[in-house]
């Protein structure tokens, strides 16, 4: 009996001749070991294929396909891949400098220049990688989505930018350039590195990536693309050598012409037409394959002329063959799989899905039922028609003269075996590309395209009860078709912001078009749009399509960098912008409704020598304990804020008689008196408290809070741990208790 393959052997049989620190291991860790050799062997490779193909005197790198590689495993793995990655350019660096000079001066070198050049990009791109990750929020890498694609070649830009001006700095710094050569040599380090990226990552992200996935945890390996079809294995192989003898005649052509050889790189962008081409029949895992070789064509073209001054027009050819298949590759993506959604939602509808052209012969006809019922098309509708009750036949017939749509009209049609069949039809008139009536189309396809829509899509009447809704729409707003069907739409907003989107409804209904922003019955904030559907004439509202989009991410980064920007990040208070923003809301009110508010200024005694003898940490907790009993001392409707470092404002939005201050204040000490206990040791510190009165000491937020500092100063230069009222008839710099 054969011992599966993933089997552990007995424990007095190691695994055959297997060393003991391999039998130890499982197969998923086995396999991970081979990945990350494998990757060290291609990394060599790439490296020291990038030091021929394309490289001027090492000076110039035509692209360097390194930087994709190493994009690619930090983009796939996050920090998973840090430490091989940096092992590998490491040893690299180790490499170079046992056995040849420094790539940044002809002069010896130490090792550090070695490693310090090998090493930071790694960081660089690291920093790149997982900021791209973030973005996409842990979905799987799609160029199908041009927001991932753009964000993608952001990343690319930002990452070769950033190492190309690490690297030119240590070449300054090395003495191997001067000031006036860096911006040279930064722009010609970036285009490498962005056509390395940009030519290798998607490549192995299209490729390499999905594979991985399947094989690292599970051992499975699925089939390599491109798959031969027919036993015609040679085709693929066949067109990728024709499109490098296109290339190559492109490149050459100037020389047989006896043309100037500044025509050479405008020629072979010629390469874009089977780039197109290739793109548009083939998608991403064809295109990708074509950009690869292309470039890698190219580059050995350019390295074999040796025309190092004609290297940047080479270099944005090859952006634009992979930028051109790139963005068309993901666009095909994303329409094939459209239409295939599509497709399969038609395949396995039970409906008749029909066309008629303005004859009224039949021109489409799909779904099971067209199996069944065997209409042919070509022929006028109603030939196939057995009877249709009075009471449809007119509204029918209505609906054709005045070329109007119709709804859940009941007829009947006999199958190919005779059998009567009744049928609820539906349909909707449609236009050809000069707005002529064209036919009508069967409703139920124009459904399914609101069914395969990735957003929520309902269909509403003239008063918002909901005809349809797809299945992204229940999922959004939590609620079933069934709850929603014959119902107002915005019965799945939340019952807090109903009455606002009712309005915003009633008021966009003579626009004919409106959208805002919701939170559903499911807790997640959506942005709607809707648009008003007109009858025939296109003079009245029939209904509208309202539209749904999942906003709740862009809503929480928003209110992240809200509370970024008004709240403190160490005791969660607010922070002294939103200090200066509340008080003036307070003295707008004190003035319309007169009644007296006071600012309470507040700082430390004793703060720094706890950070001095238990440390920042401790002094950071202290500051957060403080924060929440200040927070316990006053009331909801007042505000206490941190100002920065060991500074507190509070603002008491109305008093009934200034000693009320006072009394707050001496809570306030009496509560910071009191030992804390923290993780580091015990620590006690005090309070000085100056207070200002509104209307009593000033009328505006910035001389109520000037006159407030100045009397918590008084109260420190009389002793500390007390508090101090600002008098203003005796001058600033006075306080009285």
């Amino acid at each position: 009996m054969q011992t599966p393959v993933d089997a552990t052997p007995p424990s007095d049989s190691p695994a055959g001749n297997q060393p003991v620190f391999l039998w130890r291991w499982g197969s998923e860790q086995r396999r991970r070991l081979a990945f990350w050799l494998a990757y060290f062997v291609l990394w060599y490779l790439a490296w020291f294929g990038a030091s021929v193909l394309g490289t001027f005197g090492n000076q110039i790198s035509l692209w360097y396909p390194p930087a994709g590689l190493r994009f690619f495993f930090l983009l796939a793995f996050g920090w998973r891949a840090f430490p091989p990655v940096l092992l590998a350019e490491a040893t690299l660096g180790g490499l170079l400098w046992a056995t040849a000079p420094s790539p940044f001066s002809s002069s010896p070198s130490s090792l550090g220049d070695h490693l310090e050049g090998a090493l930071t990009p790694v960081v660089v791109y690291l920093a790149a990688a997982l900021l791209l990750r973030a973005w996409n929020a842990g979905r799987i890498y799609s160029f199908s989505d041009q927001a991932h694609t753009s964000r993608f070649l952001g990343a690319a830009l930002l990452s070769g930018g950033l190492a190309a001006g690490v690297g030119t700095a240590q070449m300054l710094r090395t003495g191997s350039l001067v000031s006036a050569q860096i911006p040279e040599a930064w722009l010609h380090w970036l285009i490498g590195d962005f056509i390395g990226i940009i030519t290798v990552t998607p490549l192995l992200l299209v490729h390499l990536g999905p594979r991985l996935r399947d094989w690292l945890p599970r051992g499975r390996w699925r089939r390599p693309f491109p798959r031969a079809q027919g036993g015609q294995w040679w085709r693929w192989p066949a067109y990728l050598a024709g499109l490098l003898v296109t290339l190559f005649m492109l490149f050459e052509s100037p020389s047989w012409l006896g043309l100037s050889a500044t025509f050479r790189p405008f020629l072979t962008l010629f390469v874009l037409l089977p780039v197109v081409w290739t793109a548009i029949a083939g998608g991403l895992p064809r295109v990708t394959l074509v950009i690869f070789v292309l470039d890698v064509g190219l580059a050995i073209l350019v390295g074999w002329r040796g025309d190092q001054d004609t290297a940047l027009y080479y270099q944005l050819v090859m952006i634009a063959v992979a930028l051109v298949g790139l963005l068309l590759g993901g666009v095909t993506e994303a329409r094939d799989w459209g239409l295939s959604r599509f497709r399969d939602l038609s395949r396995v509808s039970n409906d008749l899905l029909w066309d008629t052209n303005a004859d009224g012969r039949i021109t489409q006809l799909s779904g099971r039922l067209a199996w069944e019922l065997a209409p042919s098309t070509g022929l006028w509708w109603r030939i196939g028609v057995r009877a249709i009750p009075v009471e449809y036949r007119k509204v029918l017939s209505a609906a054709l003269r005045a070329r109007r749509p119709f709804r859940e009209v009941l007829l009947s049609i006999r199958n190919h075996a005779g059998e009567l069949r009744w049928l609820r039809v539906n349909g909707l008139p449609y236009q050809d590309e000069l707005g002529r009536f064209a036919g009508y189309r069967n409703q139920q396809r124009y459904r399914a395209m609101l069914a395969a829509a990735p957003v929520g899509m309902a269909e509403v009447d003239a008063e918002g009860r909901c005809q349809y809704v797809n299945f992204p729409w229940c999922i959004l707003t939590g609620q079933a078709a069934t709850a929603m069907l014959g119902h107002s739409w915005l019965e799945c907003v939340h019952p807090d912001q109903r009455a606002e989107m009712q309005g915003r409804w009633r008021t966009a209904a003579n626009l004919r078009a409106g959208d805002g922003e919701f939170r559903s019955l499911a807790d997640r904030w959506l942005g709607v749009h809707w648009s008003a559907l007109y009858d025939q004439d296109g003079a009245t509202v029939v209904g509208a399509i309202v539209i749904l989009n999942d906003i709740t991410d862009r809503r929480l980064r928003e209110q992240e960098n809200w509370e970024l920007a008004h709240f403190d990040t160490l005791t969660k208070l607010p922070n002294r912008t939103l200090f200066w923003d509340r008080l003036e809301q307070a003295l707008l009110l004190a003035g319309r409704q007169p009644h007296t508010l006071a600012v309470l200024w507040l700082d430390l005694d004793g703060f720094k020598a706890v950070n001095d003898t238990l440390g920042h940490a401790a002094g950071d907790e202290l500051l957060r304990q403080i924060g929440q009993r200040l927070q316990a001392t006053i009331r909801e409707s007042d505000t206490v804020a941190r100002l920065g470092g060991d500074e507190f404002a509070v603002v008491l939005m109305t008093i009934t008689h200034p000693q009320d201050a006072s009394v707050v204040a001496q809570k306030i000490i009496g509560r910071i008196n009191q030992p804390f206990v923290l993780s580091q040791g015990p620590a006690q510190v005090s309070a000085s408290i100056g207070i200002a009165l509104y209307p009593d000491h000033a009328s505006t937020a910035r001389e109520l809070a000037h006159h407030a500092d100045l009397a918590m100063y008084a109260a420190k230069q009389a002793g500390k741990n007390r508090w101090r009222l600002w008098e203003a008839e005796v001058g600033a710099d006075r306080a009285i208790s």
